[in-house]
């Protein structure tokens, strides 16, 4: 998952894996937008519902893009990958997670989208239904009562297949990109710390240089080097939080120029890398 750290008006993004308490494999939480914020092209084995109140920007979900207006809800499913483009605002976005294979031992959803001739990848990524989603959003923060929750999962999952039905709102029948993607991914995640070669990089997909940077930017929102950038940035952040000099940081975090890193670490964040430490430390 991707969460936020608020420092007065800092956001910074970091990935982790999302770990659900026990015997609740959903989870609900809040974000606010005092700042923009980016959160890089990512994929997660869970299913996650994003309720937007008045929020600007815009979402790419399985390559396909939309602008954050209004109300809405964006549904995205297992291991399709997405990114999102916030711009400063006073709206907010509540994230709902569910662990759809911890859920089996409770609810079983694959049985009942068999049932209606369905998968999750055939599900509408955009239903109008803000009221009714957002009332099982506050369920999942109230309850703990296992009746009330599978209820609640289950009329979310009937709107989505009722909206899949109208085929009204657009759905991913395709994963041919995502899977991409995701190779390209989990890659990066391995080696951003190392010099990258776009060549390299392109050559994973099978991709002339050129095209492979046409399509990474048209699929996610966000250029390859902007990417590559980000998930340094990401750790030069975690390693400011544990104490190392901005020097240091700068060398492991795979940039040769210490100038350039404070450049793109201020364009990234909003603050230089030493006053990003001295907030940390003031917020101990």
């Amino acid at each position: 998952m991707w969460y936020y750290i608020n420092i007065d008006n800092l956001i910074t993004a970091f990935k982790e894996h999302k770990t659900f308490k026990q015997n609740r494999p959903w989870d609900v939480n809040t974000l606010l937008f005092p700042s923009d914020l980016i959160t890089p092209p990512h994929y997660a084995d869970t299913i996650e519902v994003l309720l937007c109140c008045d929020v600007a920007g815009e979402i790419y979900i399985g390559g396909k893009k939309t602008v954050l207006d209004g109300k809405q809800v964006f549904y995205i499913p297992p291991r399709i990958v997405h990114s999102v483009f916030y711009k400063k605002n006073s709206g907010f976005v509540k994230v709902l997670k569910i662990n759809v294979e911890s859920l089996k031992a409770m609810l079983n959803i694959d049985e009942f989208l068999k049932y209606e001739k369905k998968n999750f990848y055939c599900l509408p990524t955009h239903i109008p239904c803000f009221d009714e989603v957002s009332t099982i959003a506050d369920m999942f923060h109230n309850s703990d009562n296992i009746f009330e929750i599978c209820q609640s999962i289950l009329h979310l999952f009937k709107l989505l297949v009722y909206y899949c039905d109208t085929a009204i709102f657009d759905v991913i029948k395709n994963d041919l990109s995502s899977h991409n993607l995701r190779k390209i991914i989990n890659w990066t995640e391995k080696n951003y710390l190392n010099k990258i070669s776009i060549d390299e990089v392109a050559h994973i997909v099978g991709y002339e240089k050129h095209y492979f940077c046409n399509k990474f930017k048209k699929l996610t929102g966000i250029s390859y080097i902007n990417y590559v950038n980000n998930l340094r940035i990401q750790h030069a952040c975690r390693m400011l939080a544990n104490g190392n000099s901005v020097s240091t940081v700068c060398d492991e975090c795979g940039f040769e120029n210490l100038s350039y890193f404070v450049q793109l670490f201020k364009k990234f964040v909003g603050v230089t890398p030493k006053t990003y430490s001295v907030k940390l430390y003031d917020n101990r």
